[in-house]
């Protein structure tokens, strides 16, 4: 599988992402989903993918937090920059939002169409003390449910109609699998 960026960066942008979230969220008092909505709309997010070694190990998770921030055009005084991490639920967020980018090589912007910080937090109490293998798989599960909707089924869905029915006002060929 090819990753987004060289093996010996993964650690540091981790950590980075990680400390980003925890300081946006519980130094500055910023939503996680607002960060995320600074981060990918901003330029960090695209170097931080491409594994800009100024951006993922260049800097504390502060500092990129500031950045972030900063870029965002939100004006505010910024906390004193966090030394001590105690890996909260929002820490854990980045850090893992981090690995799964870097696994995937999706694009930051690309994973947050499929899903919301919110569901990635809604994650951390089953998941945070498993391998991190298993959120990629996690996630790779809830982005192809929601890819995977075919027009037949969004039509089923709106109409609450059976799949013939929904066939005929879809304009689909349906086939019966028994005489196939």
């Amino acid at each position: 599988m090819t990753h987004a960026y060289a093996e010996e960066y993964l650690n540091d942008a981790m950590q980075n992402l990680g400390e980003a979230f925890d300081y946006a969220a519980n130094a500055c008092k910023i939503e996680i989903e607002t960060f995320m909505q600074y981060f990918i709309t901003g330029k960090y997010a695209e170097q931080f993918g491409k594994g800009n070694p100024k951006i993922i190990s260049g800097m504390s998770g502060t500092e990129l937090a500031i950045h972030i921030i900063s870029e965002s055009g939100k004006n505010i005084n910024f906390p004193e920059a966090q030394t001590v991490y105690d890996y909260s639920a929002e820490y854990w967020c980045g850090w893992i939002l981090a690995y799964y980018q870097w696994h995937t090589a999706r694009s930051f912007k690309n994973i947050y169409d499929y899903i919301s910080m919110a569901e990635v937090h809604k994650l951390y109490p089953t998941l945070h003390e498993a391998p991190e293998d298993k959120f990629v798989d996690t996630v790779n599960a809830i982005i192809s449910g929601k890819i995977g909707t075919t027009a037949l089924q969004a039509q089923r869905k709106k109409n609450r109609t059976d799949s013939s029915t929904a066939c005929r006002e879809s304009k689909c060929k349906l086939t019966n699998t028994a005489t196939v």
